[in-house]
């Protein structure tokens, strides 16, 4: 038992992160090496004061915070009194004072972006980074790794498997995606560990700064992702299965790593999050195909198919502080949730054609198919974003005017009711659009895929 404590706690000490970011050449430079504390303190953003985070030597799973004057900051939850206290105080971040730190605290609380403070060091040099990169390759690598968890990522990628390569298997990659998301989050707020110390981890997605980190749901959805991809690919399409699974492990292994670069995550943290996964998918998988059937074809699906993630929007965990996590959640259910009626109304209005048989070989597609797959994306996905831009300006405006919603208010948006009113319902809208209705234009204007009504109801073997 000593020795699986320690093996966890070895996966857990941001030092590990931090000695794999100083092997790929992220360091933090000389003014801020100086200010930098010692092994058994870390600085944390965000808290009070500039607060002090030391571990429980009674429980290592537990952390406590005080302030420049030693004194504990209180938290939400005050059931252990354990905490050691240090009379120490903190140093500060070069170049970025307590006011910085407050505003980035509130315009991140707001859903704004952080703010990019203007360092200073003892030579006189401004903007200077409080950290270099001395592998600029490593770092797009590792950015772009972490760019394929992204809500931009799902907003290009999931329309572009629909229009473009299977209408059948995307969708049921998509309710697995939602379901592995929902439950990372929804186990991030209960478990309520917290990322990485910083310093003497160097972090460089400062969004996430106010987000639990274990699990890592990026870590999560990029196992969930290529693996069921390749599950399911593979039962329709005649390709060579190895090649797949290099590609889906690659995948995997590329954005966990990114988390662990960027200084998000502790390796426990993705260790837990793709163990995660390997329990969630063998328990769904035998039933989607039931599922799948049942949301496309029986009359009062939509009841359930936005229901069900309604419902789990309502039940979500409880945050004792505020932060994105709940509000992107909600809205990639909400997104989940419009894929499942969208495909409802196509096999509801008749669209649905007869289903070719498989395996079916999988071919170099033409250069005229090529061509073809951007035009949609070309057309598509700016009719989506402003379909999604205008549903939620006439969201806003109804709160607004109608009901006397002060939606600029903080408290306002972070309340859940606000959050299903402007981030569930319009992407539940949006993807209907996507599966439903911008299909149909991509038929009007003859550049539809021929295929995509034929992959509505499920194949037939050969």
């Amino acid at each position: 038992m000593d020795m699986l404590q320690s093996i966890v706690l070895y996966l857990d000490d941001p030092y590990l992160v931090a000695r794999f970011q100083r092997f790929c050449g992220l360091s933090y430079n000389e003014n801020s090496a100086r200010s930098a504390p010692s092994s058994n303190m870390y600085s944390q953003s965000g808290l009070k004061n500039s607060s002090i985070v030391f571990r429980d030597e009674d429980d290592p799973w537990k952390v406590c915070h005080y302030d420049q004057n030693g004194a504990k900051v209180p938290d939400e939850d005050e059931s252990s009194d354990k905490c050691i206290r240090r009379n120490v105080k903190a140093p500060k971040p070069s170049g970025v004072t307590e006011t910085d730190a407050a505003a980035d605290q509130v315009n991140l609380q707001n859903g704004g972006q952080p703010i990019k403070h203007t360092t200073s060091n003892p030579d006189g040099k401004k903007n200077e980074l409080p950290y270099k990169i001395q592998y600029k390759s490593l770092y797009y690598l590792f950015s772009f790794g972490a760019a394929l968890g992204d809500e931009l990522f799902y907003t290009t990628f999931f329309p572009f498997i629909l229009w473009n390569l299977d209408f059948f298997v995307s969708r049921k990659v998509v309710v697995m995606w939602w379901i592995t998301l929902y439950l990372g989050q929804a186990t991030k707020d209960i478990v309520k560990r917290p990322r990485p110390i910083s310093p003497p981890v160097i972090k460089l997605e400062a969004r996430y700064e106010l987000e639990y980190g274990m699990p890592s749901t990026h870590a999560m959805v990029g196992t969930c992702i290529p693996f069921s991809m390749l599950y399911l690919f593979h039962q329709r399409y005649d390709f060579p299965f190895n090649i797949g699974l290099m590609l889906a492990i690659a995948w995997t292994t590329l954005i966990s790593l990114s988390r662990i670069y960027l200084g998000m995550h502790s390796v426990l943290d993705i260790i837990v999050g793709v163990l995660y996964v390997c329990i969630i998918l063998p328990l769904i998988y035998p039933y989607l195909q039931v599922l799948d059937h049942f949301s496309v074809t029986h009359p009062v699906a939509p009841f359930f198919t936005i229901g069900v993630p309604f419902l789990l929007c309502l039940l979500y965990p409880p945050v004792d502080k505020w932060n994105t996590a709940r509000r992107d959640t909600t809205l990639l259910i909400g997104v989940g949730a419009g894929i499942s009626v969208g495909s409802w109304l196509c096999y509801q209005h008749g669209f649905a054609t007869s289903s070719y048989p498989i395996p079916v070989p999988l071919e170099l597609p033409s250069i005229t198919a090529v061509i073809l797959c951007f035009i949609r994306l070309i057309i598509g996905v700016p009719i989506m974003l402003i379909t999604a831009e205008l549903l939620r300006l006439i969201i806003r405006n109804i709160c607004k005017h109608i009901f006397g919603i002060n939606i600029k208010d903080p408290k306002i948006k972070r309340m859940q009711i606000y959050e299903l009113t402007d981030s569930f319902l319009p992407f539940l809208i949006v993807a209907i659009n996507v599966t439903y209705g911008i299909p149909m234009i991509f038929s009007v204007l003859g550049i539809d895929r021929p295929s995509y009504y034929a992959e509505i109801l499920p194949p037939v073997s050969i």
